[in-house]
């Protein structure tokens, strides 16, 4: 073997007798640069490339690999004028194109996430055939695409509850305005549509009622009862919101 040491006689690096390969002992540096700016080394437990300015890795080939060595597992690939791809326990997650990228699998997203642009839209099935997209400055519309005959867009609103009781709530959509400056009673919802059970749940029964709320200063109360049987009940009278005859 041949064996470089430094001045305190600490191994530097050996070339093992009959070998090409130089070996350096773990935490010994190779430094690069004017100021040992590039170091490589090993630390016992990690292999590090550190470098405390931009660290730049170029190559000058078509396809930039990150595989395990010996044709393991892929973990990156870029291709030049082309996609990049990474990986997750060899298999492909994710991959850019010119329209954009490809996600497989779920996606998690902890924080905001946010459609930067007018008519962004968010595509449903293997088909695409339900859309939900941005109108400029004017809101969001739900889209059947598909063209044939009485094909229509479908919103349902279904709990996940198993055992469904009398005056169990199914679904609730709420009408308000909670950046109102003045506070109090503006941010409270100004009216409400709710779908109540009328009866416990059974293989026979769903009786349900559908109750329309308003507000005039508070919380909304119920003002329209559409009952399971098809009665509807309110506190209006007749007169104040039915014309007979053309007359009030």
């Amino acid at each position: 073997d041949i064996t470089l040491k430094n001045d305190a006689d600490a191994v530097v690096f050996t070339v093992p007798t009959g070998e090409n390969d130089i070996l350096f002992p773990d935490n010994a540096k190779a430094l690069f640069g004017a100021g040992s700016d590039l170091q490589l080394y090993h630390d016992a437990t990690d292999s590090v490339v550190y470098s405390p300015t931009n660290l730049k890795i170029l190559s000058n080939t078509n396809v930039f690999l990150g595989r395990q060595e010996g044709g393991g597992a892929t973990m990156v690939k870029a291709v030049v004028d082309g996609a990049v791809e990474l990986y997750h326990d060899n298999a492909k997650k994710f991959e850019t194109s010119s329209a954009g990228g490809t996600l497989t699998g779920d996606l998690v997203v902890t924080d905001d996430l946010i459609l930067n642009s007018d008519s962004a839209a968010i595509t449903w099935g293997a088909d695409g055939d339900q859309k939900l997209f941005h109108l400029n400055d004017t809101g969001l519309i739900l889209k059947s695409t598909a063209t044939g005959d009485d094909t229509f867009p479908i919103l349902s609103l279904h709990t996940g509850q198993t055992d469904i009781d009398d005056n169990d709530f199914l679904g609730l959509l709420a009408f308000g305005a909670p950046d109102e400056g003045t506070g109090t009673d503006a941010i409270i919802d100004g009216a409400r549509i709710y779908a109540r059970a009328e009866a416990d749940f059974s293989s026979s029964v769903n009786k349900t009622k559908l109750v329309f709320q308003t507000a005039a200063s508070g919380a909304p109360v119920d003002r329209l009862t559409l009952t399971g049987d098809g009665r509807g009940n309110s506190q209006f009278t007749a007169k104040a919101w039915v014309n007979f005859n053309g007359v009030g």
